[in-house]
């Protein structure tokens, strides 16, 4: 697979999404509702903003757009705004079902309480629970979107 080259404009707005997500991080310390949408919404958004950039690098390129790209970037999308609106709506329900959830996942680990690597596997269990079901989604909607574009040229 060939690696995607990215203009010198593109490679600064990746680190500007980079920057903005580090201070996403820090300011989502204070409150649940910031803590559950920033830990949950910022690995999708940064996938789906990266995917948007190859849309519109290919279609600057005049490059024929990729299926697969486009269904994982529209149903990606959809699914983070339903995430964004289930933190806006429902946060106490989200707080307790991670902590009901995770607790023991947490507790098997043996990590000692409150230590660097108990910090370390709680975020990393908490971001990859809240992504995962945007990213399986829109990986879902993308293998669809390239199995229909295979159907259409084999007929």
């Amino acid at each position: 697979m060939r690696i995607p080259l990215f203009s010198i404009a593109e490679l600064m707005a990746i680190v500007a999404l980079a920057a903005l997500d580090s201070l996403e991080i820090r300011l989502g310390q204070s409150s649940p509702s910031l803590r559950c949408l920033v830990y949950g919404s910022l690995p999708m958004q940064s996938a789906l903003i990266i995917g948007l950039l190859l849309v519109v690098q290919r279609r600057r390129q005049r490059k024929k757009p990729l299926p697969f790209l486009a269904g994982f970037e529209v149903v990606g999308w959809i699914s983070l705004l339903i995430y964004v609106a289930v933190c806006v709506g429902a946060t106490q329900s989200l707080t307790w079902h991670l902590a009901c959830t995770l607790t023991p996942l947490l507790s098997a680990t043996g990590f000692r309480p409150y230590s660097t690597a108990d910090y370390t596997c709680r975020y990393g269990l908490a971001i990859a629970y809240l992504t995962a079901p945007q990213l399986v989604t829109a990986l879902v909607a993308g293998w669809i979107s390239q199995r229909r574009r295979e159907q259409v040229l084999l007929s």
